[in-house]
């Protein structure tokens, strides 16, 4: 099955939406420039990630928006439309991959948390390795906040193609932005 990429610029560079049959099936963070990104695109045309989450073309615009305004620094949550579907069991194809990305999704912004505290927050002590391939398989980065998860004394991994260097800048963007909520 054939892929299409929706390209659009951010203040960190050029991201892209990758699209299949009308759908939003992934979110590529950004590169320093649009080649760049191009050759990285290019041999993930058949790509299959932990999850069958999909969003209607449609929303691509509202989408990039959001995604824009979380790079600017004025958005630290996204809209419920784009959260709620990865909430959702019957998406994940595995039970570990739906405990994986739930547990991603409660991290706050600017919050981080290391692999083995993830894996045992899940009930998976021990399951680090498994847990960061199942977190290195994510589409919708930024939307499950892979870039929190670091190793116990180091970043830790980071499978995006501008590798720890942006998972760096990712969190000591999310510490200076943070805008604590009031309860």
């Amino acid at each position: 099955m054939s892929k299409d990429f929706s390209f659009f610029e951010t203040p960190f560079g050029y991201a892209a939406f990758g699209i299949q049959k009308e759908k939003i099936t992934s979110f590529h963070l950004p590169h320093p420039s649009f080649e760049a990104l191009k050759n990285y695109l290019h041999p993930l045309l058949e790509d299959k990630p932990s999850y069958d989450v999909f969003f209607p073309l449609s929303l691509k615009f509202c989408l990039e928006k959001e995604i824009q305004e979380y790079f600017q620094g004025s958005r630290q949550i996204f809209s419920e439309k784009f959260t709620s579907p990865f909430k959702r069991r019957d998406f994940f194809y595995t039970d570990f991959s739906y405990l994986v990305f739930s547990a991603l999704d409660d991290l706050s912004y600017g919050e981080t948390i290391s692999y083995g505290e993830l894996a045992s927050k899940i009930g998976k002590k021990g399951a680090q390795r498994a847990l960061g391939h199942q977190v290195g398989k994510n589409s919708f980065p930024l939307l499950f906040p892979c870039h929190r998860i670091t190793g116990k004394n180091n970043l830790g991994g980071f499978s995006s193609a501008m590798g720890t260097p942006l998972k760096e800048q990712l969190i000591l963007f999310e510490k200076s932005h943070n805008i604590k909520r009031q309860n």
